[in-house]
């Protein structure tokens, strides 16, 4: 049987793990041998050496190398670089055996298909399988031989995936949560344990004691103990930098080059505090209770407290290296020579008035005027704090804010958050905006007020004070919403919404100002592709349905766009088609429903790859119309860009897509206002949407098929509306005379022709 020999070494055991592979070459005669180093630079990127595969772990992980090396141990490291050989190495045909560098095989095994042996502890009175899952700390196996087999490589896969997941998505869990995802990471501790349940039979055998302690962690030397600068790096800061994406963020891929991001600087967006509370302090908090309990508010009214604690204990319980101290003791220093300077100075206000009254009475008449002024305590503009890279709805929503802020002149930087775990984060339009530091007077939270809590999990308290702040809301039904937003107007001087229809239901509880400031419709660089490039038919009418399934199909209504398109075209001919753009997560499986409905007709077609947004303008604009028969709608975004496309929309005549719907310029469809009898998600039983008329649906459906005349003045109007009234320009009119209106910003002049 073919045999394949794998080892994965830190530097420092390279030489130890090449001769136990040469010595298991007489267990395993003609086997191919494997060697992975952990933390070292081979050049060229693979090599031979004495009929081994030399390599790094780097050739294996990628760009992605150095924020794994930071985030996992070295034994952890270890475990994903072998089973990610593994699963490659599995797909051809044979046994392979997966061993220490110094570990002691002195047998030759032959495992059948989905097969797994490991060593147990013969130093312990049992081997029973229940005993290495109780401890599985305690008990790495020194070896793994399994045979080929599909539940060996699903296993594998899972495997992968699930360490993956432990960094790509555990990242944006925040306390209280911190606590269950360091419960997950012990999966990193036992991994091999989870073989059982993909069908693999586990065989243990009885190993000899080891003799050699040399891959103990303390005993070899490893590079990535350490950041570049020597510093040592302790465990809570690897899994805290694992779960701060703004961390991640800062260190652009090489955290081991940013040491002073760890111990130096402020763990929160906007802190501006003489005392220091840094990542390091802030990891160190995160992984033990009585810390959680001691220091709840340390950002704020615990925080001297936490500082002395952290200087006084912690760095001495942890034998934490001055480089952790340094930046926060001089903080310290700083900050008690303030107070000392503070406590000097106590003239009384009304002095301290008379003598700066004497000061301006004396200079020249304008400097005095200008004296009398206040002054502003930051330049004018906007912190737009969003989910700036976000591929999801919210994502857009800040997109477009930026672009309106653009349009309307007016500077801004932008905050970045991430913490929708469900999401993704691959839109780089405005990367080079994203400063994460609030500069300016006005900050705008884009996000919804059950989300708004997040976000100011991140930020000091200071970044709020002295500015103006604004929450920009969307929300789909025409009662106020539940589960925290009321909660949320606290921080906030305004609301801006998106329509109407939002306003109103949230000037229904709100304390404050509710502003509509609708989205603006802009196409991104045009895509050349067309209908051929996407597999589509090029002469039949194209009706377009687009849909998220991660929102909730019940207030989208796919259903009824495809119920109302199956009656207006009863027959299947070669003149119209249906196509659904699904926007779907890897891990989706349909829903019954929906896809029975699909599978009805041959001339229902579906797109359910993830598209750029320029790729995703040219999908529409190859379609002839758009069909939304949603339940409700905060703005409806694909129906107005639809229309600034030329595309007529068949929209349900209710919601915030109204904001935007004028006669003659799209298709409304008649709807009755219905209870909602099943919660959705954050739709409460109780509440009220529409249920839109499928059977006047399907009437506009053929009408924009058999008029011609009818469907080309639509396409015009429906151009004309967007163009005229919801461009960046337009709508960033809207926003600069409502900041002009509260003294925010300064008169620009030519703003009014904006």
């Amino acid at each position: 049987m073919k045999t394949t020999l794998i080892c994965i070494a830190a530097e420092a055991e390279r030489d130890a793990a090449k001769e136990n592979l040469q010595r298991l070459c007489q267990f395993y005669p003609n086997a191919r041998l494997w060697l992975c180093v952990l933390d070292g630079d081979i050049p060229p990127a693979h090599g031979q050496a004495a009929d081994i595969e030399l390599f790094c772990a780097r050739n294996l992980l990628g760009d992605s190398f150095y924020d794994k090396a930071f985030y996992f141990s070295k034994e952890e490291l270890r475990d994903y670089c072998g089973f990610l050989l593994c699963s490659r190495l599995n797909k051809e045909q044979g046994q392979i055996l997966w061993v220490a560098p110094t570990a002691t095989v002195t047998h030759c095994a032959v495992p059948q298909p989905d097969e797994i042996m490991l060593p147990a502890d013969s130093e312990k009175p049992t081997f029973a399988m229940s005993y290495v899952l109780g401890h599985a700390h305690s008990h790495r196996p020194d070896y793994l031989l399994f045979g080929n087999g599909t539940g060996v490589a699903n296993w594998l896969s899972w495997c992968k995936k699930k360490f993956d997941w432990l960094l790509e998505q555990h990242r944006h869990i925040v306390a209280p949560e911190y606590a269950d995802a360091l419960r997950q990471r012990n999966f990193c501790a036992s991994w091999w344990d989870y073989a059982g349940l993909f069908g693999c039979k586990v065989i243990l055998q009885p190993s000899s004691p080891r003799t050699s302690q040399a891959s103990d962690k303390e005993a070899v030397p490893y590079r990535f103990d350490f950041f570049e600068d020597g510093v040592r790096i302790f465990p809570a800061l690897r899994e805290y930098y694992g779960v701060n994406y703004h961390l991640q963020e800062k260190c652009a891929g090489n955290p081991f080059a940013h040491r002073s991001l760890f111990t130096d600087e402020q763990v929160l967006l906007g802190d501006t505090t003489l005392l220091k509370v840094t990542p390091a302090m802030e990891a160190i908090r995160q992984q033990r209770m009585d810390l959680i309990c001691g220091f709840q508010n340390q950002f704020s009214q615990n925080r001297e407290a936490f500082v002395h604690w952290y200087l006084q204990y912690g760095a001495q319980e942890l034998s934490l290296e001055a480089a952790y101290t340094d930046a926060v003791q001089a903080a310290v220093d700083a900050h008690e020579a303030d107070c000392r300077a503070r406590a000097i100075d106590r003239r009384t206000f009304t002095q301290k008035v008379e003598d700066r009254l004497r000061r301006i009475m004396k200079m020249p008449q304008k400097q005095r005027e200008s004296a009398l002024i206040p002054q502003a305590k930051y330049p004018a503009g906007v912190n737009l704090c969003g989910f700036i890279k976000g591929d999801f709805g919210l994502g857009e929503s800040a997109r477009i804010l930026a672009t309106i802020l653009e349009a309307a002149k007016i500077p801004y930087t932008i905050v970045d958050f991430q913490d929708a775990k469900e999401h993704t984060y691959t839109n780089q339009a405005f990367a080079d905006k994203i400063s994460n530091n609030f500069i300016y007077n006005i900050n705008i939270f884009d996000t919804n007020g059950d989300g708004q809590a997040v976000f100011l999990r991140h930020v000091a308290p200071q970044a709020l004070q002295g500015r103006y702040n604004i929450g920009y809301w969307a929300w789909e039904l025409p009662e106020f919403p539940e589960n925290g937003w009321e909660e949320a107007f606290a921080p906030l001087d305004e609301v801006w919404t998106c329509s109407d229809f939002t306003s109103e239901a949230i000037r229904q509880k709100s304390p404050v100002t509710v502003t509509t400031v609708p989205h603006a419709i802009t196409m991104q660089a045009r895509s050349s592709k067309t209908r051929t490039d996407f597999g589509l038919p090029e002469k039949p009418f194209l009706f377009l349905v687009m849909y998220d399934v991660r929102s909730f199909s019940a207030r989208k209504n796919p259903e009824g766009a495809v119920e109302a398109y199956l009656r207006a075209f009863p027959q299947e001919t070669d003149d119209v088609r249906l196509l659904l753009k699904l926007n779907v997560p890897p891990d989706w499986d349909g829903e019954d429903g929906l896809l029975k409905k699909l599978l009805r007709r041959s001339d229902v077609l579906t797109i359910s790859e993830r598209l750029s947004k320029p790729d995703l303008n040219a999908l529409i604009r190859c379609s002839n119309a758009y069909v939304s028969l949603h339940r409700s709608e905060g703005f409806g975004l694909g129906p107005a860009e639809a229309m600034g496309l030329g595309i007529p929309a068949v929209l349900t005549n209710w919601s915030g897509n109204t904001q935007y719907m004028r006669e003659g310029a799209c298709c409304p469809v008649d709807y009755q206002m219905v209870e909602i009898q099943t919660t959705h998600g954050p739709y409460k039983k109780g509440c009220h949407w529409a249920e839109p008329d499928i059977e006047d649906a399907a009437r506009q459906m053929k009408r924009l098929v058999n008029d011609t005349d009818f469907y080309t003045n639509m396409a015009i109007a429906a151009k004309k509306v967007i163009e005229e009234e919801f461009s960046p320009v337009a709508v960033g009119s809207i926003v600069r005379k409502r900041l002009n209106t509260l003294g925010l910003l300064p008169e620009e002049k030519g703003s009014a022709e904006l």
